[in-house]
Formats: C-alpha cells, sequence, structure tokens
C-alpha cells in the first residue's frame, strides 16, 4: 500500500513525468520502496538539473494528477463504491471510472481496496495517453 496515501506510488509518478505532468509538487520520491520527501516544491524539470539521479521524480497527490488529467487531456478521473449484496452479507469493492466528455466512459475493474482502484485505473489512463 502507498504511505501516505496523499501521494500517487512512485510508479505512477514515473508515468506521469513519461507522459509530460511537469507541475510542482511539494515532494519528490526516489524509487517504490521509499516515501515521499515533503519538502520544497520542484518540477520535474526542475528536478532533473538539480540532480543527477534519473529516478527522482516528483511526487503528485492524487488530486492534482486529477486536475492534470482533466485540464491538460481532458479526461475524467472517478473511483467510486461498487456494492455486492449476497443473503446475510454486504461488502463494499471499488471501481474506477474514466469518462472523456464527449465520449463513452470506460469502468475498470472492481478492487477490494479504494486506493488499489485508483491506482490501477491512473495507471491505465497514463499508459493510454
Amino acid at each position: 500500500m502507498n504511505q501516505p496515501l496523499i501521494f500517487v506510488p512512485y510508479a505512477i509518478a514515473l508515468l506521469a513525468k513519461q507522459k509530460g505532468f511537469d507541475e510542482p509538487c511539494i515532494a519528490k520520491i526516489f524509487s517504490e520502496a521509499d516515501s515521499p520527501e515533503i519538502g520544497q516544491i520542484f518540477t520535474n524539470a526542475e528536478i532533473e538539473k538539480l540532480s543527477s539521479n534519473p529516478n527522482f521524480v516528483a511526487a503528485p497527490t492524487y488530486q492534482q494528477l486529477v486536475d492534470w488529467l482533466r485540464v491538460k487531456h481532458n479526461t475524467i478521473v472517478i473511483v467510486h463504491p461498487h456494492f455486492t449484496h449476497f443473503i446475510g452479507t454486504s461488502s463494499t469493492e471499488w471501481c474506477g471510472v474514466v469518462h472523456k466528455p464527449g465520449e463513452s466512459y470506460t469502468e475498470f475493474p472492481v478492487k477490494y481496496d479504494y486506493y488499489e482502484a485508483f491506482d490501477y485505473t491512473l495507471e491505465r489512463v497514463l499508459k493510454e495517453l
């Protein structure tokens, strides 16, 4: 699980950078095994100038990345509950939805964890850009 849950995981931050994300972030991250380093505000371009290590990337918050996708790529990302009911039990699962206004929407498979659904959906959206 991604800790802290404010920032997207390293793999998604790296993929976002590869797809052109270069917004100011309050944290940077070095690898999947590391937690984001919160401190100065950096963009990916500024990090590249300051560090010779190509593994450092700006660590966007989930909301930052969702806003960037909406503004720059006209893509709306939502994660919503998907309820299942069986006799005597009920559970909440999570489903990622991607919508481009004027086009149809895509619903991604159900996951048992909110952030697992969010990460899965963001990764798929970024790979398709």
